[in-house]
């Protein structure tokens, strides 16, 4: 028996987490790229890894699958996640 209420508070907390970890994976992703001299702000870096994000969105069939994982995994509800922190049994 699954019992699990969606409640308005519940959804914007859920769009929050998925905002907060877009951002986050966007900000790591502008970090690994090869940008160089005083062009290497925080606002590029995170401009750059959300639009990488975006393009990557933007493949005709791929791209819908990309952000639904991409999605799924900011939001922390995969299963290794999960697993290891002890929310299922091992």
């Amino acid at each position: 028996q699954f019992d699990f209420e969606v409640t308005p508070g519940r959804t914007v907390l859920l769009f929050a987490g998925m905002c907060l970890g877009m951002t986050g994976l966007a900000q790591e992703i502008g970090t690994r790229l090869p940008i160089q001299g005083p062009y290497r702000t925080p606002a590029v870096i995170l401009a750059s890894g959300t639009g990488l994000i975006a393009l990557g969105g933007a493949v005709p069939f791929l791209g819908p699958l990309f952000m639904a994982f991409l999605t799924v995994l900011c939001v922390g509800g995969t299963p290794g996640a999960a697993y290891e922190v002890g929310g299922w049994e091992q």
